[in-house]
Protein backbone atom coordinates (compact mmCIF):
# COMPACT_ATOMS: atom_id res chain seq x y z
CA UNK A 1 0.00 0.00 0.00
CA UNK A 2 1.08 3.47 -0.68
CA UNK A 3 1.16 6.33 1.78
CA UNK A 4 -1.84 7.90 0.04
CA UNK A 5 -3.89 4.74 0.55
CA UNK A 6 -2.83 4.53 4.20
CA UNK A 7 -3.90 8.11 4.79
CA UNK A 8 -7.26 7.46 3.09
CA UNK A 9 -7.74 4.32 5.20
CA UNK A 10 -6.89 6.23 8.38
CA UNK A 11 -9.26 9.05 7.43
CA UNK A 12 -12.03 6.58 6.61
CA UNK A 13 -11.47 4.78 9.91
CA UNK A 14 -11.62 8.04 11.85
CA UNK A 15 -14.79 9.10 10.02
CA UNK A 16 -16.39 5.70 10.60
CA UNK A 17 -15.47 5.84 14.30
CA UNK A 18 -16.91 9.36 14.54
CA UNK A 19 -20.09 8.14 12.83
CA UNK A 20 -20.44 5.27 15.33
CA UNK A 21 -19.88 7.64 18.26
CA UNK A 22 -22.46 10.06 16.87
CA UNK A 23 -24.92 7.19 16.39
CA UNK A 24 -24.34 6.04 19.99
CA UNK A 25 -24.88 9.57 21.33
CA UNK A 26 -28.12 9.85 19.37
CA UNK A 27 -29.32 6.50 20.74
CA UNK A 28 -28.52 7.56 24.32
CA UNK A 29 -30.34 10.87 23.84
CA UNK A 30 -33.32 9.06 22.35
CA UNK A 31 -33.46 6.63 25.27
CA UNK A 32 -33.32 9.56 27.68
CA UNK A 33 -36.13 11.29 25.81
CA UNK A 34 -38.25 8.13 25.95
CA UNK A 35 -37.64 7.91 29.70
CA UNK A 36 -38.60 11.57 30.05
CA UNK A 37 -41.87 10.99 28.18
CA UNK A 38 -42.66 7.93 30.31
CA UNK A 39 -42.01 9.88 33.51
CA UNK A 40 -44.08 12.81 32.28
CA UNK A 41 -47.05 10.59 31.43
CA UNK A 42 -46.74 8.79 34.75
CA UNK A 43 -46.74 12.08 36.65
CA UNK A 44 -49.71 13.36 34.63
CA UNK A 45 -51.65 10.19 35.50
CA UNK A 46 -50.83 10.65 39.20
CA UNK A 47 -51.90 14.30 39.08
CA UNK A 48 -55.19 13.36 37.40
CA UNK A 49 -55.99 10.61 39.91
CA UNK A 50 -55.14 12.83 42.88
CA UNK A 51 -57.16 15.70 41.42
CA UNK A 52 -60.18 13.40 41.18
CA UNK A 53 -59.62 12.23 44.75
CA UNK A 54 -59.31 15.84 45.92
CA UNK A 55 -62.55 16.76 44.16
CA UNK A 56 -64.38 13.82 45.75
CA UNK A 57 -62.98 14.74 49.17
CA UNK A 58 -64.01 18.36 48.67
CA UNK A 59 -67.56 17.33 47.76
CA UNK A 60 -67.75 15.05 50.82
CA UNK A 61 -66.53 17.92 53.00
CA UNK A 62 -69.19 20.21 51.57
CA UNK A 63 -71.88 17.60 52.29
CA UNK A 64 -70.60 17.23 55.85
CA UNK A 65 -70.61 21.01 56.34
CA UNK A 66 -74.18 21.23 55.05
CA UNK A 67 -75.30 18.45 57.39
CA UNK A 68 -73.56 20.15 60.32
CA UNK A 69 -75.31 23.42 59.48
CA UNK A 70 -78.68 21.65 59.33
CA UNK A 71 -77.94 20.04 62.71
CA UNK A 72 -77.06 23.37 64.29
CA UNK A 73 -80.15 24.98 62.80
CA UNK A 74 -82.43 22.22 64.08
CA UNK A 75 -80.84 22.44 67.54
CA UNK A 76 -81.44 26.19 67.55
CA UNK A 77 -85.07 25.75 66.50
CA UNK A 78 -85.57 23.08 69.19
CA UNK A 79 -84.12 25.41 71.79
CA UNK A 80 -86.31 28.32 70.68
CA UNK A 81 -89.44 26.15 70.81
CA UNK A 82 -88.68 24.31 74.04
CA UNK A 83 -87.71 27.45 75.98
CA UNK A 84 -91.20 29.00 76.02
CA UNK A 85 -92.81 25.58 76.47
CA UNK A 86 -90.68 24.93 79.53
CA UNK A 87 -91.61 28.33 80.94
CA UNK A 88 -95.31 27.71 80.31
CA UNK A 89 -95.03 24.25 81.85
CA UNK A 90 -93.46 25.75 84.94
CA UNK A 91 -96.21 28.35 85.16
CA UNK A 92 -98.87 25.63 84.89
CA UNK A 93 -97.41 23.71 87.82
CA UNK A 94 -97.31 26.78 90.02
CA UNK A 95 -100.99 27.50 89.68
Amino acid sequence: MTANQWSRLALSSVLLLALFILFEVILVKLAGYKQFLFTQRSLEAQINSRSELLLETHQALLRAAKLATIGQLSAGIKHEISQPLTAMSGDCHLT
